[in-house]
């Protein structure tokens, strides 16, 4: 996995060579080359000032460099090399977007960047966009530089809600989120819920560290690097395979506990639990998990339809059963109606405590109440079933994903996602979870 990190003053002359080798890979002959160096020399009194960063593979190997030159809200792309035998391997693409990237947040507004002609394909690919001065040196010459401008964006105010748009330690502990709601009548599939933790990944814009409960393969973690330009992701994973205990291990682990609280970056859950509480020092309130409760999902959801801008979309009606005798007559009733009903527990993600009984089964379960002693204990909420369209290929409904903001406050920010599948779909199953 490359890696990106500041440059030392003690490198200047080995990344000299490189940039001489990079520049040489285009078939500049010797003349034109020597006539490039004293430009292209990188002094060690300059690497700091110049802002250098390097791109190594996880030997130290140095595969490229980068420079941030000049301040807001003006800045120049002064050095983007690649050795020759990495070009073509996502090096550029990932030393540029972390100088996008520290642009932003040292409030750079424009960058400009004077491109060899071979490269200025892959600049129109990045996005930056040919300046009206096109030449950035008399055309006709070899080597004629061309200059593109780019516009380094601000994170939204969404992907800011929880890490100010810095790094952040992600920890995927779904399971133990959903065990403090958990019932010991739910089976042992869904209490755990692991298979949910592999979103962790994408809890924020930029993540320093996975901590995840199993094993993931190197090859997963390298992939979604490699396409999302991130550089230096240390992975913690197979902490623990069965039961919901992710932050009980890593506080069990003192030098691990240490190393993720140590670098002050923000911890991002999958949801606040007591021992998350604990771990990232921090007061664990249940007001914060207000919008886990279906109900109070399902309330969230009316009142974003009430201000209009949803067409299409429909609300399943809800009903919050004030005991389970009150639950059977609501599902008897559906069921008289040969219509199916979706059953959820209060609590729960990934599908927890959810179930879709048909009227066939109640009727081979012996009715409502005999069918009702198989399910979890505790509140029920009785939710109508909305069958899947005709075409087998459509979307066949909307689940809900949102951010809360550290107090409970929320949405910050709001997207559908499309579910597939067989059969019908209890629409607007899914609720926001805290990321």
């Amino acid at each position: 996995m490359v890696k990106v990190r500041a440059a030392r003053p003690a490198e200047a002359e080995a990344l000299t060579g490189l940039v001489m080798r990079s520049k040489a890979h285009w078939g500049y002959d010797a003349a034109f080359l020597a006539s490039c160096a004293a430009e292209l020399r990188i002094r060690p009194d300059e690497v700091t000032a110049r802002r250098i960063v390097v791109a190594e593979d996880p030997e130290g190997t140095v595969l490229g460099l980068a420079s941030l030159e000049g301040g807001a809200p003006l800045a120049t792309l002064g050095l983007l090399f690649v050795e020759p035998s990495a070009i073509g391997q996502g090096v550029g693409r990932i030393l540029y977007r972390d100088v996008l990237r520290r642009a932003v947040q040292q409030g750079v507004r424009r960058l400009v960047i004077d491109s060899d002609p071979h490269a200025a394909g892959f600049y129109r690919a990045m996005g930056a966009v040919a300046a009206s001065t096109a030449s950035a040196s008399p055309a006709g010459l070899p080597g004629a530089l061309v200059r593109f401008e780019a516009a380094p964006a601000p994170l939204a105010d969404w992907a800011r809600a929880w890490t100010g748009g810095g790094r952040a330690v992600h920890v995927g502990n779904v399971a133990e989120f959903n065990a403090q709601f958990g019932d010991s009548s739910l089976d042992r599939e869904q209490s755990a819920a692991h298979h949910y933790s592999c979103l962790a990944a994408f809890y924020s814009p930029y993540p320093s560290a996975l901590v995840l409960p199993r094993a993931v393969p190197a090859g997963w973690t390298e992939l979604v690097c490699r396409q999302l330009g991130w550089t230096g992701v240390e992975v913690y994973d197979g902490l623990v395979e069965r039961g919901p205990g992710l932050v009980e291990a890593v506080r069990a682990r003192p030098a691990l506990a240490a190393r993720l609280t140590g670098a002050g970056e923000p911890l991002v859950p999958w949801g606040l639990t007591r021992p998350f509480g604990l771990l990232a020092g921090r007061p664990w309130r249940a007001g914060e998990l207000r919008y886990e409760s279906k109900a109070a999902a399902h309330g969230l959801f009316g009142r974003i339809l009430a201000e209009g801008g949803h067409p299409g979309i429909v609300l399943p009606a809800q009903v919050r059963a004030a005991g389970r005798w009150a639950a059977a007559r609501l599902l008897a009733a559906r069921a008289r109606a040969g219509e199916s009903t979706v059953l959820k527990s209060e609590h729960g993600v990934g599908g927890s405590g959810t179930t879709v009984v048909t009227a066939g089964q109640v009727r081979a379960a012996g009715g409502a109440r005999a069918l009702l002693r198989r399910l979890p204990r505790g509140p029920l909420l009785v939710e109508e079933f909305v069958d899947g369209p005709a075409d087998p290929g459509a979307a066949r409904d909307l689940t809900y994903d949102g951010f809360v903001g550290p107090g409970g406050r929320g949405p910050t920010g709001c997207g559908p996602t499309r579910e597939g599948g067989a059969g019908g779909h209890p629409r607007g199953k899914g609720g926001p979870r805290i990321l």
